[in-house]
């Protein structure tokens, strides 16, 4: 799962939605 820079945030597999500052420790597991 990519994340792009001007986006606000993602969701993530859960379904909930995660801003860039808590996600940027996570995506590596996608």
């Amino acid at each position: 799962m990519l994340v792009f820079s001007n986006d606000p945030g993602v969701l993530d597999r859960y379904g909930r939605w995660v801003f860039h500052h808590q996600w940027k420790e996570r995506e590596w597991l996608y």
